[in-house]
């Protein structure tokens, strides 16, 4: 749920005018971010951050459908084409597409890119989920083709999406092993809509949009988090008028806003989801079953004696749903 301050102060504007274009949007931020490298970043803030300034090869539609590749929209590959036994795609780059330092966006970067999320001394905790893409390979400048172990349902959405594209002629010029403790972690250059500024840590960080970016101009002119230590903080922010959005306000806090004019909240669907994990195994000792957790009679008799329902309505009174399963109801798939 997010929870917003309309015009901080100001009366909101009617909802049949157009919402006009540049300003700068303060999002009250509980918690820094850790670093601004996508391969390591795993904060939200971070998160948040190199979504705005990094691309992806592609892009995921409104349908969320990450099965084959229709669900997904260019991004910095303006086309695609398949192999013939879908074991490779070739990927051709939008010629426009540009660094934040002006270099070109080149086929050798998306190979660089996985490399370098693959790279064991790096570290990604991402590289995971590129297990099933074992290369890209540079046709030319301009097209990159992604080679895969095996045909799965999800390998487009595997390199399309969960690679986020880096300029090897940056990130290259420091060894990946000190990559996390370089000035790159924390001055990122990407090709997204809106470049790095300034992160004084603790306290405040700022993009802004790219004016000459290849996909358009992004609507605001500035995006500032304001740093704070804690979610009460963030929302003290914006009742106070300092900040003008918080992301994830509590339904206490919801309550607390409630009546005061220019604070709206605005219900949003999300892909989270809470679950209670039960481990199979001893702790410090894996090769040996846990003596409760590993009997299935076990686990279904604890999950069977929770109230999920009275669990859900006393930590998120009426913002989620039981869920049944690790699939969002968001998610059109999630009762297939």
């Amino acid at each position: 749920m997010w929870l917003a301050a309309c015009g901080r102060g100001e009366p909101p504007a009617s909802s049949a005018a157009p919402a006009a274009d540049g300003g700068t949007l303060v999002i009250a931020a509980p918690g820094d971010a850790d670093n601004l490298l996508p391969p390591l970043s795993v904060t939200i803030l971070g998160r948040e951050v190199t979504d705005l300034v990094f691309d992806h090869l592609a892009e995921i539609d409104d349908s969320l459908h990450t099965i084959g590749d229709a669900g997904f929209t260019p991004r910095l590959a303006r086309t695609w084409t398949w192999a013939p036994d879908s074991m490779s795609v070739a990927f051709h780059l939008d010629p426009r597409a540009r660094w934040h330092d002006g270099q070109p966006v080149t086929a050798r970067d998306v190979r660089f890119s996985l490399a370098l999320y693959k790279n064991p001394k790096l570290g990604s905790p991402f590289a995971a989920a590129l297990a099933n893409v074992d290369s890209v390979s540079v046709k030319d400048s301009l097209t990159a083709v992604a080679w895969f172990h095996a045909r799965q349902p999800e390998s487009f959405f595997d390199i399309a999406y969960q690679l986020w594209v880096l300029p090897e002629h940056v990130y290259a010029a420091v060894p990946p092993e000190k990559l996390a403790t370089s000035e790159l972690a924390r001055r990122p250059v990407g090709s997204g809509r809106f470049r790095f500024v300034s992160w004084q840590p603790g306290s405040r960080l700022e993009i802004e949009a790219d004016t000459a970016n290849y996909r358009g101009r992004a609507r605001l002119d500035r995006v500032i988090w304001a740093i704070s230590p804690d979610n009460d903080a963030s929302f003290a922010q914006v009742m106070s008028g300092q900040a003008d959005l918080l992301e994830n306000a509590t339904p206490d806090q919801l309550k607390a806003a409630a009546g005061h004019a220019g604070i709206r909240p605005f219900p949003w669907p999300t892909l989270q989801y809470a679950f209670m994990g039960m481990n199979f195994r001893r702790a410090g000792q894996h090769a040996r079953p846990n003596p409760f957790f590993a009997d299935l009679r076990v686990r279904r008799a604890i999950s069977m004696a929770l109230d999920r329902r009275a669990m859900l309505r006393n930590v998120f009174d009426s913002l989620g749903a039981i869920g049944y399963g690790p699939f969002p109801r968001v998610l059109s798939t999630a009762d297939t």
